[in-house]
């Protein structure tokens, strides 16, 4: 199988990255957003109200945005001095 991209608008760890990386937040909404799934948030303001709620929450979902048989849970780890930002492994697969 070829390998495929992933849209930032519609994955857990795109959205979660978006959140608190304003490069990738600038790339998210200067990029076409297609509707890969019926599911996927393709407009800015639908987007803007999901990247808030991640910030508010600390994690991020995509219920089957990408792949209608992909369903995704990531959390945000704040940085500190001495550990780097990350996100937690994908926590669910169908």
């Amino acid at each position: 199988m070829p390998p495929q991209s992933l849209f930032l608008h519609a994955t857990s760890v795109g959205k979660l990255s978006a959140t608190y990386d304003e490069q990738l937040r600038r790339r998210l909404f200067s990029q076409a957003r297609p509707h890969l799934t019926e599911r996927t948030l393709t407009e800015p303001e639908e987007l803007e109200a999901e990247l808030e709620q991640i910030r508010q929450q600390g994690y991020a979902t995509s219920r089957e945005e990408a792949n209608p048989a992909w369903s995704e849970l990531r959390f945000h780890f704040a940085p500190t001095a001495s550990s780097p930002r990350y996100t937690s492994p994908p926590t669910a697969h169908r």
